[in-house]
């Protein structure tokens, strides 16, 4: 379960950092 846990936060955060960063591209263009 543990495990299951880290993988689900890391794939989350990979989630947000993609999201954000195209926001970012957006708004720089």
């Amino acid at each position: 379960p543990a495990d299951l846990g880290d993988v689900t936060d890391r794939t989350i955060g990979d989630r947000l950092v993609h999201v954000t960063s195209s926001c970012f591209e957006l708004v720089l263009q």
